[in-house]
């Protein structure tokens, strides 16, 4: 059981680069902006309704345009099943 928390907790502290830098959420919509970071697609398009700027470098965007970032989202879906599939295993073991 103790193997079974512990990788869960090593999964959970791996979640950093799944952070959005606006919301410091765990994304769930993840877009590439201009300045090639990514950004929760709901904060970004905020964040946009009123500056031009990257909110990471703060340097002038040459584009609003937004990339859905595909190969993140598949990412951090297996890294959310994963997690999952610790915690149901862990409540077996119960």
């Amino acid at each position: 059981l103790d193997n079974g928390n512990n990788l869960a907790s090593k999964l959970e502290k791996g979640s950093e680069m799944f952070l959005c830098p606006i919301t410091k959420d765990i994304m769930i919509d993840p877009v590439i902006c201009e300045d090639g970071h990514t950004y929760e697609k709901f904060a970004i398009e905020r964040w946009l309704e009123s500056r031009i700027t990257s909110p990471k470098t703060n340097q002038q965007l040459l584009s609003r345009t937004l990339i859905p970032n595909h190969a993140l989202r598949s990412a951090i879906e297996s890294w959310n099943n994963s997690i999952e599939q610790v915690r149901v295993f862990n409540d077996t073991l119960k």
